[in-house]
């Protein structure tokens, strides 16, 4: 592609890498901080519901577009999907708590999402209008690389995920659970000790946290460790993906790996980039390749 405007396309190539990782919003609100006010404490969890009722967890990557797992939305409309931000609790749209809903307008999963692995479990889902970003509404922010190690990390995930296996409901309020991040090697020696077997292999492009499995309807949810620059804020490492029954001890849950799928999700991004109130796409004056 002809470069027409070498110095001005530098410039704004800088400030879609920002947007992608998600540097700064508009509102001068920097990704990944917490809401030290309480009210949606993590402000870029979202909660998704299909038809109105609740069915997993997803994160805001910018105000336009919620980050997912694949294999949550398989087989659903987007018409049918709500995505709700600023939530307290799953009956905050009835507390007359400050939630808000947008429409899904498109879903795009990876085109090697394997369901039966969990390989490649990413969703990207296109809302209808973006949200305006305040402190219990804020994206989260992304990996800067796919070659980012997290192994050893403290990290979280948060969602709405089953208190315990036979429950067919998740719990009302959303559960923070603090989770190391577990070598490759030990996962699959501990995966290959359960009734997966002894020639169970990981898939393509995860990682795994936990010394214990995640519960059924976090599928979705965000895991994200402090950033090592500034440990006050915090980036998306990975997308809970699949566990082994609910709680199970030494058995850590699987996630997507996010900084692995970094180069399949930037180009989409730039596709809610011209979405108003997000004012760095019209800065951009030819198209990302």
């Amino acid at each position: 592609m002809q470069k027409i405007c070498p110095l001005f396309c530098a410039f704004a190539a800088s400030l879609l890498f920002s947007a992608v990782i998600g540097v700064r919003s508009d509102k001068g609100i920097l990704c990944g901080t917490i809401n030290q006010n309480g009210l949606g404490k993590i402000p870029w969890a979202m909660a998704l519901y299909h038809k109105g009722q609740y069915f997993g967890g997803g994160s805001l990557v910018t105000p336009g577009l919620v980050l997912t797992a694949a294999h949550i939305v398989l087989g659903k409309s987007a018409g049918d999907i709500k995505a709700r931000a600023g939530v307290r609790d799953l009956l905050s749209g009835e507390r007359g708590f400050l939630v808000e809903d947008r429409q899904v307008v498109k879903i795009i999963s990876h085109e090697a999402f394997d369901y039966i692995s969990g390989g490649n479990n990413l969703a990207l889902l296109f809302l209808d209008s973006p949200f305006e970003l305040k402190a219990h509404i804020a994206t989260i922010c992304l990996p800067r690389s796919s070659e980012q190690k997290f192994a050893g990390r403290s990290c979280a995930v948060f969602g709405w995920g089953k208190r315990a296996f036979p429950d067919d409901q998740p719990m009302l309020t959303p559960q923070k659970i603090d989770l190391p991040i577990v070598e490759d090697a030990q996962c699959q020696e501990q995966l290959r000790r359960t009734t997966l077997g002894p020639n169970f292999l990981l898939p393509a492009n995860v990682l795994c946290a936990g010394d214990r499995d995640a519960c059924s309807l976090f599928g979705g949810s965000p895991l994200f460790c402090s950033l090592e620059q500034d440990p006050l804020r915090f980036e998306q490492v990975g997308i809970a993906s699949w566990g082994m029954g609910c709680g199970q001890e030494n058995v850590p849950a699987v996630y997507t790996n996010v900084a692995k799928l970094s180069d399949w999700i930037a180009p989409h991004l730039q596709q809610v980039l011209s979405i108003p109130g997000d004012l760095v796409n019209s800065m951009l004056s030819e198209p990302r390749t």
